[in-house]
């Protein structure tokens, strides 16, 4: 899997670079964190880590190459999402492949303008071939199947068989939970959407909402 780099920088502001005068010493960690510059980025697992992922029964690693694409709804989290959709698909000829290829760029050129679509990525494992796609509600997920774009590739599908095996599945959101961001100044967790630390003010960066998710 090939992960970009995504780095967003950020200085505390120069309040919070000076300590008050109390009879309480703050760590010097506290004080380090309060100095140095935030950096998000992709960080993998050592080696180490990876060995003892591989062990565990079932476990696969796969190159590939993972293709994502934002929406409408981009600047929101996955903690929005009221519903999600998966696809899995195989393939067994090239010439229907590349049918199948053409056929699902098109319904994606559509998506760019598609109410309630937030995100979606797509990756091959082996030759399982899968796409997870966030939607803020079942109903706007529903509402793309049905437009002319998704209903011919659809009808393609069922007129020309150019995937093996194809699955499909809508599911709604259970529960959600917040997506905290824990300030490089204080500690606090707050709650996203924010652009400040809900503790002491800080400057927050919400990869999302600043349009950073993925930064090559």
């Amino acid at each position: 899997m090939v992960t970009p780099l995504s780095t967003i920088e950020s200085y505390a502001p120069a309040a919070l670079a000076h300590r008050a005068e109390s009879g309480h010493a703050e760590s010097a960690m506290q004080t380090r964190k309060e100095l140095e510059v935030v950096q998000v980025k992709s960080i993998p697992p050592g080696d180490d880590v990876k060995a003892m992922v591989g062990a565990i029964p079932g476990v696969r690693f796969t190159p590939g190459v993972v293709v994502g694409q934002e929406g409408p709804e981009g600047h929101l989290g996955p903690e929005a999402a009221g519903a999600v959709l998966i696809l899995h698909v195989t393939l067994a000829d090239e010439n229907a492949a590349d049918r199948f290829w053409r056929t699902t760029t098109s319904v994606k050129q559509s998506l760019p303008e598609a109410p309630g679509f937030i995100r979606l990525f797509s990756l091959f494992e082996g030759v399982s071939g899968y796409l997870v796609a966030f939607w803020r509600t079942v109903e706007n997920a529903r509402a793309f199947a049905k437009s002319q774009r998704h209903q011919e590739a659809m009808d393609a599908f069922d007129r020309e068989r150019f995937q093996y095996s194809h699955f499909v599945g809508l599911f709604r959101a259970e529960r959600d939970h917040h997506r905290n961001i824990y300030c490089e100044a204080c500690g606090q967790a707050t709650p996203m959407p924010a652009k400040v630390c809900c503790g002491c003010g800080n400057s927050l960066h919400d990869v999302f909402a600043d349009g950073n998710a993925v930064d090559a």
